[in-house]
C-alpha cells in the first residue's frame, strides 16, 4: 500500500532534526522547490470547514486544521487575513470607468469598498458581483436613477458605455455632483485616520534604509 503523503501539524512536530537533515540531503531546498512549482501553477487550493488543503502538482499535499492554532496564532492569522484581503482589492490593472491605467486614487476606492463591506456590511464578499458595486460611475447612476430604472437596467446602460464615454459621464454636469458626493461620504468615514503620522513613519523608514545602505557601502 502506497503511504500517504499527506503532511499535517503534528506529523511536522514529531520530524526529528535527523530526519530533516536526510530529506535535505536528497533533495532541493523546499523555497526552491514551492518557487518552482508556484511558478507553474501547481498548487490547488480547497478549504473544507476550517482545514486549508494544498495539493502540489509533484503528489505531495499539506493540511492545515485552523482549529489546532493556539488562539494567538490563530489571531495572527486573522490579522493577516485582514490586511490581504485589503491589499488584494488594490490589485487592478485598470479604472473600469475610463480603461485607463488604475491611479493610487482608483487602489484607495477598491481598498475603501472592501473596507467597507467587512466593517459595515458584515459581508466577506460582494453580494452582487454583476451590478459592479465598487466604482463611482455605477453607483452615481444608481443613486440618481434608482427609483426610475432597475439595477438590470442601470447595470446594462453601464455595461454598453465605451470606455471614453464612461470617462465623459463622470464630468457630465448631472452626474458629477453626485460622484463627488459619494467621495465625500467616503471620506467622511476615515477622517479619523491620521494619515501625517502613516506617511511621517513611511518616510522615516524610508531614510532609515537609506542611511544604513551608506553605511554598508
Amino acid at each position: 500500500m502506497k503511504k500517504s503523503t499527506t503532511l499535517t501539524a503534528n506529523d511536522i512536530a514529531n520530524v526529528k532534526s535527523d530526519e530533516i537533515e536526510s530529506m535535505r540531503a536528497q533533495s532541493i531546498s523546499t523555497s526552491e522547490k514551492l518557487a518552482e512549482i508556484t511558478s507553474k501553477s501547481g498548487i490547488k487550493t480547497s478549504v473544507e470547514n476550517a482545514v486549508v488543503k494544498l495539493e502540489f502538482a509533484h503528489g505531495k499535499k499539506v493540511e492545515a486544521n485552523f482549529d489546532e492554532l493556539t488562539p494567538e496564532l490563530q489571531r495572527m492569522c486573522g490579522i493577516h487575513g485582514l490586511k490581504q484581503k485589503l491589499v488584494d482589492s488594490a490589485a487592478i490593472a485598470k479604472n473600469r470607468d475610463t480603461g485607463a491605467s488604475a491611479t493610487v486614487e482608483d487602489k484607495y476606492i477598491a481598498v475603501y469598498e472592501t473596507f467597507v463591506r467587512l466593517f459595515q456590511d458584515k459581508q466577506w464578499n460582494k453580494a452582487r458581483e454583476s451590478m459592479g458595486t465598487s466604482n463611482l460611475l455605477f453607483l452615481a447612476l444608481s443613486e440618481l436613477y434608482g427609483k426610475v430604472k432597475s439595477d438590470e437596467e442601470i447595470q446594462a446602460f453601464y455595461d454598453s458605455l465605451k470606455p471614453s464615454q464612461r470617462a465623459a459621464m463622470m464630468i457630465d454636469k448631472a452626474i458629477e455632483p453626485k460622484i463627488k458626493e459619494i467621495q465625500e461620504r467616503r471620506a467622511a468615514v476615515l477622517k479619523d485616520v491620521d494619515t501625517d503620522s502613516l506617511l511621517s513613519g513611511f518616510l522615516a523608514s524610508s531614510q532609515g534604509s537609506e542611511e544604513s545602505g551608506e553605511k554598508t557601502e
